[in-house]
């Protein structure tokens, strides 16, 4: 067989149902390849929203989304997408192609080291050299992308190499578990929340990845603790939970921090440094419990005084053994949550409060509202009440642009039963409109929702509060209505007067993809 069709067998191997990319001529044996295999291969209209498929497929699943695409400028366009799974954490193996390199006719025609140029931000990048290397690459690609901490991984597989004939088979693969944690550092760690004063647990972005949710209600219901969790933390536990506290949406200032500030431990669940920090401690009077499947990163802003790495269920399962005669008696800190249902008088264009009330409202409790990145952001995970992990999708890691979109594609992929939401700026949404194209081609049933000021406005806010002129933030937006059906999709503009709930709700409810462009100020 060919080492393209071996290349294939090994990704089916490893477990993979779906391809994501732009074909290209240096991939075309692969592209045969996957034609005739069982792996879906879907098209997208531009790599870098291949890869943020890729990438939130494997944040979703647990398991490495892939992506395919071409040398060169092909290549080079996912290098935002390498980074977004890389610093999210999210399992990501791309597979590029490249010129023949045993002989070529065409020079340096499009070549650049995009594995050297991926190594920064990878967490391997390798090139194919021979068709006997590909079982073991494949298999280490994958080990990379999935092992804690998860994240890309780059192959490169020459033209020449693809088209080589093989005998060798993929290798078998073992997923290990994790290891237990410490006995003695959970009895330090129960020691010290004994002897505190005001206990807050933090629970960050990589508490999502685990199936922990059994053993940290458990852990909380009974020692009574009120938790907090960051924007990538949210929704882990249902926050109607009577513990629950808010989520903090930046790093000082909101209600949320004076119930930090009174701490005097933090229990926290998942913390990774690439996430913008929840709060920035005071490491003469709080400490820090370390809960996660890695060391933590110390840094000026995070220094644990006691660290539990292993199995985070594990870890939450002991610790809520030897603290089983322990519940704190009355919690310092009241509820801080604000209420997005009880928002009235809306004004035109629309508030940003108005628009998560109406999202709260309208949303089912079991849907995916996928995020792209603006000043709305800070709204939404201020005030939306999430239900269920991935009730709220969004990025604050590399915090991208563009990514919202690509993102409730692969949800609704991966969750076809539930209702999807991308929920975009209009600028965002425009650096990869495109792919409603995607959208629509695969008939998928999912709502766009454009929040349009005409302007990138978190920097025309931070430009403002910066006491600047006006500047370089504002331009001319399409016909968002006109955009979305001439891609076959439905469009609709809210107008002042009608009730945006409504229409949310019956949007969500019709098949095909569905666009709303709702006018937003965020003075």
């Amino acid at each position: 067989m060919k080492s393209s069709d071996l290349l294939i067998k090994c990704l089916e191997n490893d477990g993979v149902t779906r391809v994501f990319g732009v074909p290209g001529e240096e991939t075309l044996d692969i592209l045969e390849s996957l034609r005739n295999s069982s792996i879906q291969f879907i098209t997208t209209r531009h790599e870098q929203a291949a890869a943020f498929m890729a990438a939130t497929y494997g944040r979703l699943t647990g398991l490495a989304g892939v992506v395919l695409t071409t040398l060169g400028p092909g290549a080079t366009n996912l290098a935002t997408g390498l980074t977004y799974a890389t610093l999210g954490g999210f399992p990501l193996v791309a597979i590029t192609g490249q010129k023949p390199i045993k002989q070529t006719k065409q020079g340096k025609f499009q070549q650049v080291n995009i594995v050297q140029l991926a190594e920064p931000i990878t967490k391997m990048s390798r090139r194919i050299e021979s068709a006997e290397k590909i079982p073991v690459l494949v298999s280490r690609a994958f080990r990379h992308a999935e092992q804690e901490r998860p994240g890309a991984v780059l192959l490169e597989i020459p033209e020449d190499i693809a088209r080589e004939n093989t005998g060798i088979a993929p290798l078998s693969r073992n997923r290990f578990p994790l290891p237990n944690p410490n006995p003695s550092l959970i009895k330090k760690a129960s020691e010290l929340i004994r002897s505190s004063r005001a206990q807050i647990i933090i629970i960050g972005a990589d508490a999502k990845r685990w199936d922990i949710e059994n053993e940290l209600s458990e852990f909380i219901n009974q020692t009574r603790l009120p938790f907090v969790t960051t924007q990538l933390g949210k929704g882990i536990l249902p926050e109607t939970n009577q513990y629950y506290l808010g989520t903090t949406a930046l790093t000082d200032g909101e209600r949320v921090h004076d119930a930090l500030k009174a701490a005097d431990t933090f229990i926290v669940i998942g913390h990774t440094i690439f996430e913008k920090s929840p709060c920035i401690p005071n490491h003469a009077t709080q400490k820090i419990i370390h809960i996660n499947t890695t060391p933590g990163e110390v840094s000026h802003i995070y220094q644990p005084s006691l660290e539990i790495v292993g199995d985070v269920a594990e870890s939450l399962r002991e610790l809520t053994s030897v603290l089983k005669n322990f519940t704190l008696n009355s919690s310092s800190f009241g509820s801080l949550v604000n209420n997005a249902d009880n928002v009235m008088n809306a004004s035109f264009p629309l508030r940003q409060e108005h628009i998560v009330a109406a999202l709260q409202k309208a949303v089912p409790k079991d849907a995916v509202i996928a995020l792209d990145n603006g000043l709305y952001k800070l709204a939404v995970t201020s005030n939306f009440r999430a239900m269920w992990r991935h009730h709220i999708l969004l990025d604050n890691t590399l915090a991208t642009m563009g990514a919202g979109l690509p993102s409730a594609i692969a949800a609704k992929l991966v969750y076809p039963d539930r209702r999807v939401v991308a929920l975009c700026g209009d600028g965002g949404f425009m650096m990869n409109s495109q792919e409603l194209e995607t959208a629509t081609r695969l008939k998928l049933q999912l709502l766009v929702i454009i929040l349009n000021d005409n302007a990138f406005g978190m920097i025309r806010e931070k430009q403002k509060q910066m006491g600047f002129d006006d500047f370089g933030v504002t331009y001319q937006n399409p016909d968002f209505v006109k955009l979305a059906e001439s891609y076959g999709a439905k469009g609709y503009r809210i107008n002042e007067g009608e009730n945006l709930a409504d229409t949310i709700a019956k949007f969500l409810y019709e098949p095909g993809v569905s666009l709303v462009e709702v006018p937003v100020t965020y003075s």
